[in-house]
């Protein structure tokens, strides 16, 4: 690099290091005289003597001591090879009147080792009290490192695949990427300034909901991810998987939402959970109303029998059939617990507090793990069954992995219905996870977000390391009075 030649910054400044004792102090007295700009160096270029004074800014551009430096050359030497050739050329066009003012980019090794990389600007200016022939060239030099970088982000943002959204407070669209704008079927920047609630299908009170439990999933550097059904211009709906984490942008806290289009993926499993709880049912009906009721009846007779034959005092055959009788007994209370296993809550209120009721005592039963259950429901609640089965699941699946894995003290369960909604939620306080890691590796937590698109709701998961978790999901539910 000590090597190169370029007119604005190796032989101008060469020139004026020749006479480093006249030149140099007058370099700290321009440089007393141009005010201290953060990362920018001003510079003079005199002609025809060809000296060039620059202010200690390059030095604080560099990264190098102002008292230390020796020799102008501290900055043509740090020119990366490629780009001296352009700087030269550039210039001379400048020089040469070609173009009526210099801008030009190029890169500088800092003291630390990396590169910077600096625009140059400069225009001819009046030279005065001089004689015929002497000319000014002023300009200065800015670091636009961080600027390069941004730039190169926002190329990679409008490349992606994936969707990307700015979310304020309020709701409204602050930034959105080309490639969302094209999944959801509008033109570019026709979704900027629009509130969110026009890529949903939820009521306005529901959307407003569901912006408030991402803003507080996120509020203290935790992320969430979440499956959703988005609108598109067309009325049609297109599945997305969003990763959501919040920064502070002007002093106000955003949400940064990342999309990936799952529509296909969605449709195959909604498709085969569907038919796997259709299975369920229909087994569950079946054990339930079939085999136990068949049971049951044959239990009835042998009783009969049995107390017929103890009274002609056939005591041994008495026994037999007692002993049958309490072998097909326990047979109809395993069914039951199959049936109830395949189709573990009924449709109703009461039907709800005794399914919650039963998993909360199995909890017990099993792992040893008091788990507070809180069932807020108007007693003549009726709702969809597949709301609830599919609610029922996601409590069964959240409360089993907080029993296994968060080493909680305190597990709690509560269900609410809320204006047409029914809304779980699962909370424990032990050592956290990232949601993140979790929904790649664990088929449980991905199974449950597909029960909540199932019954038609969404799922949010907040945790971070040693502090909890919490599971929220809502759905629709039928409010119709039981008649």
């Amino acid at each position: 690099m000590s090597g190169a030649q370029s007119p604005l910054m190796t032989e101008a400044m060469h020139a004026s290091g020749d006479r480093d004792s006249e030149t140099w102090p007058f370099s700290r007295e321009y440089s007393a005289a141009v005010p201290r700009l953060p990362q920018v160096g001003v510079f003079e270029h005199l002609l025809p003597e060809n000296r060039m004074l620059v202010s200690d800014g390059f030095c604080q551009l560099a990264g190098v001591d102002p008292e230390l430096r020796n020799n102008p050359r501290f900055w043509s030497d740090r020119m990366h090879p490629e780009d001296v050739a352009k700087l030269e050329s550039a210039y001379q066009a400048f020089l040469a009147g070609h173009t009526p003012e210099l801008e030009t980019q190029y890169r500088v090794r800092h003291h630390r080792g990396h590169w910077i990389t600096v625009v140059a600007r400069a225009r001819w200016e009046p030279r005065e009290g001089e004689g015929e022939g002497k000319r000014l060239v002023r300009g200065y030099v800015m670091d636009v490192t961080w600027s390069e970088r941004i730039k190169l982000q926002a190329e990679i943002i409008g490349r992606m695949r994936e969707g990307v959204m700015l979310v304020a407070p309020d709701g409204v669209i602050q930034f959105i990427n080309t490639a969302f704008e094209e999944m959801l079927g509008y033109a570019r920047g026709e979704l900027t300034g629009v509130h969110a609630s026009q890529l949903s299908f939820r009521s306005p009170e529901n959307f407003e909901a569901l912006v408030r439990t991402v803003f507080e999933a996120t509020a203290d550097g935790g992320s969430t991810v979440s499956d959703m059904a988005a609108r598109r211009a067309d009325g049609t709906t297109l599945w997305l998987q969003g990763t959501f984490s919040s920064f502070i942008a002007g002093e106000v806290r955003h949400v940064l939402c990342v999309f990936t289009d799952i529509t296909e993926r969605k449709q195959l499993e909604r498709e085969l959970l569907q038919v796997a709880t259709h299975v369920q049912q229909r087994v569950g009906s079946d054990l339930h109303e079939g085999l136990a009721q068949q049971i049951s009846g044959i239990a009835m007779s042998l009783e009969g029998l049995k107390q017929r034959l103890a009274s002609l005092e056939t005591r041994e055959l008495a026994a037999s059939l007692a002993e049958a009788v309490e072998l097909l007994n326990g047979t109809t209370q395993c069914t039951r617990h199959m049936a109830r296993g395949l189709v573990p809550v009924r449709a109703s209120a009461e039907g709800i507090t005794e399914g919650f009721q039963e998993l909360v005592n199995n909890i017990l039963a099993v792992y040893g793990q008091r788990v507070g259950l809180v069932l807020e429901l108007p007693p003549d609640l009726s709702v969809d069954e597949n709301s609830v089965v599919n609610l029922f699941h996601i409590a069964q699946e959240a409360v089993a992995n907080a029993v296994r894995h968060s080493q909680a003290r305190n597990i709690g369960v509560a269900l609410r219905a809320v204006g047409p909604y029914l809304e779980l939620q699962v909370d424990d306080d032990g050592v956290g996870f990232e949601p993140l890691g979790a929904d790649r590796r664990g088929a449980g937590i991905r199974m449950m977000r597909f029960r909540a698109e199932v019954a038609g709701g969404y799922l949010i998961i907040e945790s971070r390391p040693r502090h909890g978790s919490r599971v929220r999901c809502q759905c629709p539910g039928r409010m119709d009075p039981a008649t």
